[in-house]
């Protein structure tokens, strides 16, 4: 099995995939928000476009409608009938039909205890729940979790919206559920907490050394702008709120698919809990995001980038005197492997093998000492960019990401 980051619609990906091939879908779709998510918070007007949450109705939202209605998912047209009825042709009728579509192929994709999370903000949570049912069917729904995300701004007008909402639903009536891997320390106002709590039958229930269950309500705080674990991609998602679902609905060796994977972070965490991934979006930049990600914190892991190519550098450029990337470390250095495989990947990836000369020097041996001297290398990693004798980039002690290094043969 391959880990595949894939640049795509997700619902012809998804299409193209085995039935019953994945174990888990994490799905967090948009929000139906109506805005556009620009710069890391989302909310920076004048920065970069990551994606837009921006419905209305157009000729592909009544082709898709027509291709649903012409299906034999009985419910699934109903449902779409149903909503058609209420919201006419409107951007809430081309969102529904949007999620309709994917949901078909996330059912037929699942396996036979598989488990899709669907989560949705509040504003078409009632949508979620209503094509959920008719897709899977209404006895599957397993969960209603709330999410609530504290952090944030406060509202002066209203009470403060702290919540998303998650769906769980079990393809069939026998699911996944591993409630020893997701178990909480007891709260210290429970009976649990203490001895036990004995019934009106007289019969003692003991507290499980592992702790409680959680119940349907999660509090998970949002990725805090100064974490280590933010990426720079609005509406990243906390590596502790997807770990539960993980850890609850699939095993070891399991695989797990998020159809619209955005920073990555389901990704992440599932490598972490040694699951495999499908990751897609339609976004180049969630690819990138989520690329560069996977290779920072999980150098180890391997995967395949599929349907994206990123533009290839001006090689005519790169003519002439031999463009030299001079790598310094030492052999109790964790951060040196890391770096060492950013180079190879760096130029692995653009195919500069026959344009670029690496030169690893290990500052253990006395010839790496000796280089080291020359250089005046004081911490590792160093690593130091060429061309001819001009030096034209330099990092010390520190691990450079990658789009770093590109920038620099850019300006070759």
């Amino acid at each position: 099995m391959k880990n595949r980051l894939i640049c795509g619609d997700c619902v012809e990906v998804m299409r193209k995939m085995e039935a019953e091939s994945v174990a888990l879908i994490y799905a967090d779709p948009p929000h139906f928000s109506q805005n556009e998510y620009r710069g890391e918070t989302g909310w920076q007007k004048n920065s970069r476009l990551f994606f837009s949450d921006k419905w209305h109705w157009d000729k592909t939202s009544e082709e898709s409608f027509k291709r649903i209605l012409s299906s034999d998912s009985s419910q699934t047209k109903t449902a779409l009938t149903a909503l058609s009825t209420l919201y006419g042709d409107s951007s809430e009728l081309a969102y529904s039909v949007f999620i309709a579509e994917r949901l078909t192929e996330m059912y037929r994709i699942l396996d036979s205890q598989g488990s899709l999370f669907l989560h949705l903000g509040v504003g078409v949570s009632h949508i979620g729940k209503i094509l959920l049912e008719s897709v899977f069917g209404f006895k599957n729904l397993r969960n209603v979790i709330i999410w609530h995300k504290s952090g944030g701004g406060r509202s002066r007008r209203s009470f403060s919206h702290k919540y998303d909402v998650i769906f769980w639903v079990s393809k069939t009536g026998k699911w996944r559920f591993n409630a020893d891997s997701i178990r909480v320390p007891y709260k210290e106002s429970s009976g649990y907490a203490k001895s036990g709590i004995t019934a009106k039958s007289g019969k003692c229930y003991k507290p499980h050394p592992k702790g409680a269950i959680p119940d349907d309500v999660w509090y998970i705080p949002m990725v805090n702008p100064l974490s280590n674990e933010r990426v720079g991609y609005p509406t990243q998602k906390p590596e502790t709120l997807v770990e539960r679902i993980i850890l609850a609905a699939s095993n070891e060796g399991d695989v797990l698919l998020d159809p619209f994977c955005g920073s990555g972070t389901s990704l992440v965490t599932a490598s972490r809990l040694k699951r495999y991934f499908i990751g897609i979006d339609i976004s180049k930049d969630a690819i990138e995001t989520s690329a560069r990600r996977l290779k920072e914190v999980l150098p180890s892991v391997e995967f395949e980038i599929e349907g994206y190519k990123k533009a290839p550098l001006h090689r005519t450029r790169l003519g002439g005197d031999k463009v030299k990337i001079r790598v310094f470390s030492r052999k109790s250095c964790p951060n040196c492997e890391i770096a060492k495989k950013t180079v190879e990947q760096f130029i692995q990836s653009h195919n500069l093998q026959n344009l670029v000369k690496v030169e690893m020097h290990d500052l253990d041996t006395v010839n790496g000492l000796a280089e080291g001297a020359y250089w005046d290398v004081m911490s590792v990693p160093t690593l130091i960019v060429m061309r001819g004798n001009n030096v034209l980039a330099r990092w010390d002690g520190i691990v450079p990401k990658e789009e770093a290094i590109e920038k620099v043969f850019e300006q070759q």
